[in-house]
């Protein structure tokens, strides 16, 4: 089953930083706090992760010029 979320936070950096933040996978267990417990580069642009419901799999897939931040 395919989950969606959006979240919203208010902060004092510029939007190109913070989307380079979280445009980086590694940086997912920081933010995205109660769905992945730890992540680490597997080969070919796949990311395997620890999650709640166990392991998983993320493929990023980001549009900086649209900012949309994306995964499957």
């Amino acid at each position: 089953m395919t989950r969606s979320a959006t979240k919203t936070i208010q902060n004092q950096a510029s939007a190109d930083r913070v989307f380079a933040f979280a445009a980086n996978p590694a940086n997912l267990p920081k933010w995205a706090i109660h769905n992945v417990k730890a992540i680490r580069h597997d080969k070919d642009g796949i990311w395997e992760m620890d999650t709640p419901r166990g392991p998983g799999r993320f493929v990023p897939r980001f549009q900086l010029e649209l900012g949309i931040l994306e995964g499957s």
